[in-house]
């Protein structure tokens, strides 16, 4: 009698240690570790909401800050989806993030969530459908070579090349008008006619002379298109005016003369701060010729003055 109460006693404690144990391990648990971005910006009305969901039904709804961690014990393994969204007092949801995820037997769960959000809108031109902005960087680099017969026969400079590179910041005011503003680094050489010189030494036994003048910039200019030049790719072979002024700050500039027998003469100092210079530019979206023209006198003394016109090609790259 004894051993049969055991028997049953036995049978009994086995049979429940089996049903906790296959309890237990339909049970997992599940960790939300919530990073919400602060531009994810609610009014007062607004709150942030976790919302979890197995086979359709909620399970979980609570209200979540923007930096949470949150454990949810005893679920059972499956599959199931959570998602975060806000809501308003008058109950309009905008979800923020969805993601399903599976859940097994004897698993803890965790799921980072690194929410950011931005919002950005482009107008967009009715008649071209092209995306419209209010900025554009612009890169110019131009360059020009120039002989006296062009511009003035009576100067003693008889050649001269320029290479300038310039960065500006291009704002339209209107679909056809805009403004331009920027500044740059500059560099050129002119050539003396051989038979003159600025020194004393027999200009016959010269070889060559010429001044040397390095330049930051400063530049501002009005654009006028015949298209809509608030849209983000304006390219060739869309038409440009440009009408501008244009200051070369000096940073170097030198007269440099060698004669025969080794003999070489410079002359520093030579300067004024009054290189500005008024231009127009004409052509299409990539590339445009310009003529510009120096409105006072830039060297000192009696040396010879830079031409007063200057003209080339000017290359331009957007972004």
């Amino acid at each position: 009698m004894k051993k049969t109460l055991l028997l049953i006693f036995l049978i009994k404690f086995q049979l429940l240690f089996a049903q906790d144990t296959n309890e237990r391990i339909k049970y997992s648990d599940v960790n939300f570790d919530i990073q919400i971005d602060a531009n994810i910006n609610l009014d007062e009305t607004e709150e942030l909401f976790l919302s979890i969901h197995n086979d359709s039904l909620e399970i979980y709804h609570e209200s979540i800050n923007f930096s949470d961690y949150i454990k949810i014990n005893n679920l059972k393994a499956g599959n199931y989806s959570f998602s975060i969204y806000s809501l308003d007092s008058i109950q309009n949801r905008f979800h923020y993030f969805n993601k399903d995820f599976n859940l097994e037997k004897f698993q803890s769960k965790t799921i980072k969530i690194d929410l950011s959000y931005y919002e950005s809108n482009i107008e967009i031109d009715s008649l071209t459908l092209g995306y419209l902005t209010d900025e554009i960087t612009e890169f110019q680099i131009s360059l020009s070579i120039n002989h006296k017969n062009w511009f003035d026969l009576k100067s003693q400079i008889n050649t001269n090349w320029n290479v300038n590179f310039t960065g500006y910041n291009w704002i339209p005011l209107t679909k056809h008008i805009g403004i331009l503003a920027g500044g740059g680094f500059g560099l050129g050489q002119y050539y003396f006619k051989k038979n003159y010189s600025s020194f004393e030494e027999n200009s016959k036994s010269k070889l060559y002379e010429n001044y040397t003048y390095a330049s930051l910039n400063m530049d501002l200019k009005f654009r006028l298109t015949f298209g809509n030049q608030k849209e983000i790719n304006y390219n060739y072979p869309k038409f440009k005016l440009d009408f501008g002024i244009l200051y070369n700050i000096p940073l170097y500039f030198r007269d440099v003369a060698r004669f025969e027998n080794n003999i070489r003469f410079t002359n520093g100092n030579l300067h004024q701060f009054t290189d500005f210079r008024s231009y127009i530019n004409i052509g299409f979206s990539t590339m445009q010729l310009f003529l510009e023209y120096r409105i006072f006198d830039f060297v000192l003394g009696n040396y010879i003055e830079l031409p007063k016109f200057n003209a080339g090609i000017k290359l331009i790259f957007t972004e």
